[in-house]
């Protein structure tokens, strides 16, 4: 086995792992790049007040409505349970999936 580098056949595995690692080397070691920096980044945060949205409970009509958007033979889960059998099955099943993440509408 063997390669050319720079005019000069190098053999060997030894060799030839040596010349890879060090054009790799020096390819990702270059001397003067501009490199984007994190410095001095502004992000725009939520306030604690703004963040409770994202965390509050279903209502029983969201969960419903996403359930009937979607297409009948999609598994929501690794379970192979589809949304038909859910739909299907809807009345019988709504509370237990609902009780622990979804509330009711005040």
């Amino acid at each position: 086995m063997s390669i050319v580098l720079d005019g000069v056949v190098v053999e060997g595995v030894q060799p030839i792992c040596r010349a890879v690692f060090d054009h790799y080397s020096a390819h990702f070691q270059a001397l003067g790049a501009d490199r984007p920096a994190m410095d001095n980044l502004v992000f725009r945060t939520l306030t604690y007040a703004d963040g409770g949205g994202w965390t509050k409970p279903f209502l029983e009509e969201e969960v419903k409505a996403t359930v009937w958007d979607n297409d009948s033979f999609i598994c929501p889960g690794l379970d192979g349970v589809n949304f038909s059998f859910i739909k299907d099955f809807w009345l019988d099943i709504k509370n237990p999936r609902c009780s622990a993440s979804v509330r009711s509408p005040s």
